[in-house]
């Protein structure tokens, strides 16, 4: 290891010692001397006097400085001056250079990219100021750095350690920039039981459905899987990173599985198309963390509602659209299952979903109701927000 010592001395100076080196170089690969004679020669500049947080620097260098001086300040150790060098990146180097290319100019920059609450690469653990909102609102608070963000990417990886609401947040304080979930994958643990590929284990198929429809509720405008493909080992990967993926390869090279995962997926995608618009729902009398839903309207004006029952028991539903309030449709939703109901909007008047990017929707007076029809009742209400 290597210990470096930084030995601190003091000395008293002369108030009056002020002069300026006079340089005089010999020749072009070498540095200057500074000229003395009788009557002048250069001095060191006194220390001034110090308050607490002041720090004088005094620089001697190859090319012009000889005890130059200087006074700065101590800042407060923190992660917003970290944060900040990702701002002026943007803003000096990486935003023009972006926007002035016309092969580039079209091309989408997404900030932060990484988990909701870390502090990851953009700073230490040791200070405690992690978070993705943290990060966020030091680049967007600068009106040049945030002229070239058009939106916010998060990863997965603690969605499992921090609340959701810190999307909410960002969204609140940034309206103009959109979310969207950028990375995830299952089975990135280190420990070796759940480490790698698991071939039809449906822990991971929940866990993905509880993520998008948890993230979608909060703002986020889509979700990304890590990985297309993978082998039956989890890789191929150059660091042996093996986690897995919806789509696994067999050994044979002929045959490939589709995991939980890969249908879970399906259930949003197929369905919640680009430009719909998500519809704010609330589910009273029954335990989130076993039943739970995101709905959306969609381009072809039709009502999609996924549902996730993470529990074991099975529930039988009655969903009504307000709209249509004489009309009951009975679902039963199975345990351990998500479901993805789709049915034409009945709403008279109401607008189509063309929402655009960045701007929030107003409520109008349509809901969906559903009913569940075990030992007990729940009554969960859906605002369209069209």
């Amino acid at each position: 290891m290597r210990v470096v010592l930084i030995v601190v001395f003091s000395f008293i100076l002369d108030a009056s010692c002020q002069k300026k080196c006079v340089s005089k170089q010999f020749d072009k690969e070498s540095s200057f001397v500074c000229a003395c004679n009788s009557t002048y020669c250069d001095e060191i500049p006194p220390l001034p006097q110090l308050v607490d947080g002041d720090i004088v620097v005094y620089t001697t260098d190859i090319k012009d400085k000889r005890f130059d001086q200087v006074t700065m300040k101590f800042s407060q150790n923190s992660n917003s001056r970290i944060f900040a060098i990702y701002r002026d990146f943007l803003k000096q180097f990486l935003g023009p250079a972006i926007r002035t290319n016309p092969l580039t100019n079209h091309l989408k920059i997404m900030i932060y990219d990484f988990n909701r609450g870390s502090c990851g690469p953009y700073g230490s653990d040791r200070i405690m100021e992690c978070g993705a909102d943290k990060f966020i609102d030091v680049v967007l608070a600068d009106e040049s750095a945030s002229s070239y963000v058009d939106g916010v990417a998060m990863h997965w990886y603690d969605d499992f350690n921090y609340n959701a609401s810190v999307l909410d947040t960002i969204y609140n304080r940034h309206s103009d920039k959109w979310i969207l979930h950028t990375e995830a994958c299952a089975g990135f643990y280190e420990d070796e039981s759940t480490h790698g590929v698991a071939l039809g284990n449906w822990t991971r198929g929940e866990q993905y459905a509880h993520d998008i429809i948890e993230n979608l509720n909060h703002w986020s405008t889509g979700w990304t899987d890590w990985n297309m493909a993978l082998d039956t080992k989890g890789g191929p990967n150059w660091v042996n990173n093996l986690v897995d993926s919806p789509t696994v390869v067999a050994d044979d090279n002929l045959t490939f599985y589709k995991q939980p995962m890969f249908y879970v997926l399906g259930h949003f995608s197929k369905f919640i198309l680009p430009n719909s618009i998500r519809i704010s729902s609330k589910f009273e009398g029954v335990d989130p963390s076993l039943l739970e839903g995101v709905a959306f309207l969609n381009p072809q004006n039709q009502t999609v509602l996924v549902i996730h029952n993470r529990g074991s028991d099975s529930y039988q539903v009655a969903i009504q659209d307000a709209c249509a309030s004489n009309q009951v449709a009975d679902v039963e939703i199975e345990p351990n299952s998500i479901k993805t109901l789709v049915w034409n909007h009945q709403c008279v008047g109401t607008t189509q979903a063309t929402q655009p990017q960045g701007t929030s929707p107003t409520k109008s007076a349509s809901t969906i109701s559903v009913y569940y029809l075990n030992l007990f009742l729940l009554i969960a209400t859906v605002w369209f927000l069209v």
